[in-house]
């Protein structure tokens, strides 16, 4: 009977997949430390080759929210990664105070990459924009890094509208 509920469990979901597609990616942000690791390999020739990695540390309620098994087998996962400024580092919900003293920009970072509460984030939205590279710079929009309204409106871009 419990075979029978599987196969018909696992039949349904390949349905869906079919009509629906994929789930979602399910993102989880945190602020990790990513610890240096060097290696050192002697060749056969006598030679050395220096490999260095770098270690990854996933939170347990960040492995629970992206459901990875401690106990299972290796898991792979989509980073996405950048080196913080010094107000990423700042925890919102410790210092709400100084939240309102953060530059426009720096508090439209923090929402969009989670780190800051919803709360704090009302005044504030985003929206992606994908193009061109020279076709972004035309507008003012420097590819590949956030940009904040105020600097889009100084510099004026060529759009031919009012910025």
């Amino acid at each position: 009977m419990k075979a029978v509920a599987q196969r018909a469990s696992s039949a349904l979901a390949a349905a869906l997949r079919r009509v629906f597609g994929p789930r979602p990616l399910r993102w989880a942000v945190w602020l990790a430390a990513a610890r240096p690791s060097k290696r050192v390999k002697r060749l056969s020739d006598g030679n050395e080759r220096i490999y260095y990695t770098w270690r990854l540390v996933v939170p347990s309620h960040v492995a629970g929210e992206l459901g990875l098994d401690p106990e299972g087998d290796d898991e792979y996962l989509i980073v996405l990664a950048a080196k913080p400024r010094w107000y990423h580092l700042l925890d919102p919900r410790e210092l709400p105070e100084h939240w309102g003293s953060l530059p426009d920009y720096a508090r439209a970072e923090a929402c969009l990459a989670g780190l800051a509460p919803r709360e704090l984030c009302k005044g504030l939205s985003y929206a992606v924009v994908v193009g061109p590279e020279e076709e972004l710079r035309r507008h003012g929009l420097e590819p590949g890094t956030t940009n904040h309204v105020n600097r889009i409106a100084e510099k004026g871009g060529d759009s031919g509208s009012p910025a």
